[in-house]
């Protein structure tokens, strides 16, 4: 008999674990993360010189970028 063959009587193609029962669900784990980062963010820590004179900063926090993944 054929691996081809073998498919067409198995449940997605296969067992998944020689040790897991053929019965049990499988536990599929999935995961999601975001994160922003902000252009303008950290204006507030910047060098001052000894004569008390700094850059200016802008007054809002930028244009930002949004990060979002899944994990399986």
């Amino acid at each position: 008999m054929t691996i081809q063959d073998r498919r067409k009587y198995l449940q997605f193609g296969g067992h998944l674990s020689k040790r897991k029962n053929v019965r049990d669900k499988p536990v599929i784990m999935i995961g999601q993360d975001e994160a922003i980062f902000k252009q303008y963010l950290f204006t507030s820590k910047h060098w001052v010189a000894p004569d008390g004179t700094a850059a200016l900063s802008p007054k809002d926090e930028g244009q930002g970028l949004m990060l979002s993944y899944f994990v399986s």
